[in-house]
């Protein structure tokens, strides 16, 4: 299949599996919500070269914690406890995979409430190649720029806390439209100061590992807003 039309499907399958903003009669319902961010779990080293040759990628565990999740999950409070009643809630982040999270929602403690809102990585085209990016993670265009791009991509899940069904779905928003090649989804140019390829996350150097956070949290948290609004959690 040709490169251009694989990158446009990759970009294409988000905004078709995504539902939309959650429907008035569902919201009505809602008056307690629990609230899980399963972002943590690895993290993506990606090259993108000229040719598949020059393409390489290693997902390496995120052994210690950077941050994001508990970022997210306090942002999430914040905004969404001026009109819910947040209830603290008890996960796996592990079993929170790509086609299983309804699944993983039924061991989340406490059951009952009558919305879960679940931040899950998601994924994008790197600009018009065959290849994409998911979730958090690093990626050097290789042939294509010399710059770095450090990427924070997301959706924000919103399921019936008693039937488990999908109910609103958006993706965190592109940061900067600027970027070459564009990814979709929050994303930044960064410098040489992060290694390109490491075996564990706790392997990076503490300083490396703590600007690494910030900035991955400054991604996340920042297009929250205009999501949780997207899908009409808040006005």
């Amino acid at each position: 299949m040709p490169r251009f039309i694989v990158a446009v499907l990759l970009l294409l399958v988000p905004a078709a599996c995504a539902t939309g903003s959650v429907p008035p009669e569902k919201l009505s319902r809602i008056k307690t919500v629990g609230i899980v961010s399963a972002l943590e779990n690895e993290f993506t080293f990606k090259t993108v070269g000229f040719t598949v040759f020059g393409n390489d990628e290693k997902k390496v565990p995120i052994d210690e914690p950077l941050g994001v999740d508990d970022s997210v999950v306090e942002q999430l409070t914040r905004m969404l406890g001026k009109r819910y009643d947040v209830r603290p809630v008890t996960y796996s982040k592990a079993a929170f995979t790509p086609g299983r999270v309804a699944k993983a929602l039924h061991d989340v403690t406490p059951q009952g409430l009558d919305a879960y809102v679940v931040v899950v990585p998601a994924s994008s085209g790197f600009g018009n190649t065959n290849q994409g990016v998911s979730g958090l993670g690093i990626v050097d265009g290789g042939s294509f720029t010399s710059r770095r791009q450090l990427h924070a991509l997301y959706a924000v899940d919103v399921f019936d806390g008693r039937s488990y069904e999908l109910i609103g779905a958006a993706r965190g928003p592109v940061r900067d439209s600027s970027l070459a090649p564009p990814i979709h989804g929050p994303a930044m140019l960064i410098s040489t100061d992060y290694p390109s390829q490491i075996d564990r996350m706790s392997a990076m150097p503490a300083l490396q590992r703590k600007m690494l956070g910030g900035d991955l949290k400054d991604l996340a948290v920042q297009g929250l807003p205009a999501t949780v609004r997207e899908l009409k959690l808040i006005d």
